[in-house]
């Protein structure tokens, strides 16, 4: 392995999204024990790749001016909320379906030519893997939120070779990786027209998924199908045999009591988890009963709508004219309370970034998030308590890598 490479996922800052890895290299990515994807030993890596992974840092070239634009991200238009007019789509889709609708929509109008995204693995269910669509169908197939591992640009250059007209739906993380790319790459990305991206509280390893199925007491071999959510807001977690036997298990046990406790390192100092680089970035927008989020499957699903672009304002603007979406205004008071665990994230993150410099890696580097303001939004309180958790968390869980 190439020895920054190396040195990145030795760091633990090594997050798989396969930009890294030059496109004449045969040999790419692979999953390594750590339960996450990283380049193979054999592959060939990017000489510039330092000046976009994400690994090595992450930079943020808009001027916030306001206190929301310093927690939120960059904000052209009023925040809204909303959901796909389609019943089936709304139900289906993790939250309100809202990239879904806005997927088909530009297909259906010719707007691109393909959509890169993500889909179960076909080969093994287990596993997660990049899909370029290109029809309502494959869309469709890829509704729903994975909560897995996935390598979504590794054969990104292979796609934009074929000059087709794209959008990329990807977590923040790879969205930010694939700015600063363009950036480097200007002329090989000027096919990439729009960018999504959900909101993200981290990725779980592969590994998570794995004792989730062990939890529903399903043998991996025999699986047909995982659903991570869906099919209500916000669904269960099914996992189906060849059978046709299903296991389940409630948002709160699946996410909270196993997946989203086995989350990458990296994951836990991200200054980006409402998807700030994206055209579009989208979340769940839970109802807020006494101050705290409610999750009950009977509601149907909405997501807030960050608009972050022209482009991507025009878009949403479209989708709503063409009956595609709905939406709302929405009181960014709640965002505290319904999203807690981003929020806290998001203002506790310079005492975060300062202490993983210090105990872990020295090149990594955050720009344009305002810290500074962070910090006076965060208090000294809870500064100090947020360090002394992210220490403890560094302690237990900072180890090194081996391949599978």
């Amino acid at each position: 392995m190439h020895h920054q490479v190396e040195k990145i996922c030795r760091y633990k800052a090594c997050l798989g999204c396969g930009l890294c890895v030059d496109e004449k290299s045969k040999q790419k990515m692979e999953l390594y024990t750590d339960g996450y994807y990283h380049p193979s030993d054999k592959a060939l890596i990017d000489p510039d790749f330092k000046k976009f992974c994400p690994g090595f840092g992450i930079y943020q070239k808009h001027k916030k001016k306001t206190e929301q634009e310093i927690l939120y991200g960059p904000i052209v238009s009023p925040v809204v909320c909303g959901h796909a007019t389609n019943k089936t789509i709304n139900y289906q889709a993790s939250s309100g379906g809202i990239i879904t609708a806005l997927c088909i929509h530009l297909l259906k109008n010719g707007l691109v030519d393909g959509i890169l995204q993500v889909r179960q693995s076909h080969k093994d269910p287990t596993r997660t893997e990049p899909h370029l669509s290109s029809t309502i169908e494959d869309v469709l197939e890829c509704m729903g939120s994975r909560y897995a591992p996935c390598s979504l640009f590794e054969h990104l250059r292979e796609y934009l070779s074929t000059g087709k007209r794209l959008a990329v739906v990807g977590k923040p993380c790879d969205i930010a990786a694939l700015k600063q790319y363009m950036a480097v790459y200007p002329e090989k990305t000027c096919n990439i027209l729009y960018t999504f991206s959900m909101m993200c509280m981290g990725l779980p390893s592969h590994k998570a998924t794995l004792e989730m199925t062990e939890y529903l007491g399903v043998d991996p071999q025999t699986i047909r199908n995982i659903r991570y959510r869906g099919f209500g807001w916000p669904g269960k977690a099914v996992v189906e045999s060849q059978d046709g036997t299903k296991k389940e298990c409630t948002y709160i046990q699946s996410w909270g009591a196993i997946l989203g406790r086995d989350t990458l390192f990296r994951c836990k100092l991200c200054p980006n988890g409402f998807g700030e680089f994206a055209d579009i970035s989208c979340g769940d927008a839970w109802y807020c009963k006494n101050g705290n989020p409610s999750f009950n499957n009977d509601e149907a699903g909405r997501s807030f709508i960050f608009i972050r672009s022209d482009k991507g304002k025009e878009l949403v603007e479209q989708a709503i004219a063409d009956g595609a979406i709905v939406v709302e205004p929405y009181d960014m008071k709640e965002m505290p309370f319904i999203q807690k665990s981003q929020y806290q994230r998001k203002v506790n993150i310079p005492i975060r970034y300062v202490l993983y410099k210090i105990l872990v890696n020295p090149q990594f580097r955050l720009k344009g998030f305002r810290l500074i303001h962070l910090c006076k939004i965060a208090g000294v309180r809870s500064l100090i308590k947020d360090g002394r958790g992210f220490i403890g968390r560094w302690w237990r869980g900072y180890k090194g890598h081996k391949k599978c």
